[in-house]
């Protein structure tokens, strides 16, 4: 009798889940599915805000214009075109047709007019700053110049490659930068997180920085002759861009 009030007292406790625990796992349950849509619903709020909200009604705001030509003519014509529309330009008046294109180069100015004697006015912008803005800085001086009397003639001093008149192949190059260094860590720590130790990630994360940043090298520049030039620059940023994204999310 002993043995068997003995062996009864020892069996493993058995039975229905208690209402605690049930709804303990029911909370669990209700957590995981709400985890599966946060990041995606972060990800949509972040585009509509950062992409949407960004180029929704555009508007040139104290863009800096440099204006070159004879004294009186320059001062005449970088105050009509503040009084056309103040909030849109910051002019500044430049020693001559040399110091403008200088200025516009180096990106210290979205564009410049070069204003003569004999009645023209050349405008200069830079395709590969921005497509918009060269476009934006030709809208605001072509009505002043052409209003002016003057012959208007207009100058690329860095067009944009002829396969990429848009300026966009930058753009989703990048992109394609910050995915490859993103997506392999993040599925590796959904899946297989035991692989993340830091002596064996490191020299994989940076053989796949080089791999897959020549590879977008390689395609954006020979193939489509989006990326022209600069070779070790451009790689450089392309593997340096992938480890870096990569190597965020080992800390």
């Amino acid at each position: 009798m002993t043995d068997t009030i003995t062996l009864e007292k020892n069996d493993p406790p058995g039975g229905e889940p208690t209402e605690a625990e049930l709804a303990r796992a029911r909370k669990e349950h209700i957590g995981r599915y709400v985890a599966i849509f946060v990041m995606p619903f972060l990800m949509v709020g972040m585009m509509i805000t950062g992409y949407l909200y960004a180029m929704h009604a555009p508007a040139p705001q104290d863009m800096p214009i440099a204006v070159a030509g004879p004294t009186q003519q320059a001062y005449d014509f970088a105050r009509a075109l503040e009084d056309a529309d103040p909030d849109a330009v910051d002019v500044r008046i430049v020693a001559d047709d040399a110091a403008a294109r200088d200025l516009v180069l180096a990106r210290e100015v979205s564009g410049a007019v070069s204003l003569s004697d004999a009645g023209t006015a050349t405008v200069y912008t830079a395709g590969a700053a921005g497509a918009s803005q060269s476009s934006l800085v030709t809208g605001l001086l072509a009505p002043q110049v052409l209003g002016q009397g003057l012959d208007l003639t207009a100058r690329d001093l860095a067009p944009l490659p002829e396969n990429d008149m848009a300026g966009l192949g930058v753009m989703f190059m990048a992109q394609a930068l910050m995915l490859a260094g993103y997506m392999p860590l993040s599925i590796m720590l959904s899946n297989s997180p035991e692989l993340l130790r830091f002596r064996r990630i490191v020299p994989l994360l940076a053989g796949w920085s080089v791999l897959i940043g020549s590879l977008v090298w390689l395609v954006a520049g020979p193939i489509l002759g989006v990326i022209q030039g600069h070779t070790a620059t451009v790689l450089g940023i392309c593997w340096l861009s992938i480890f870096a994204v990569g190597s965020v999310q080992l800390f």
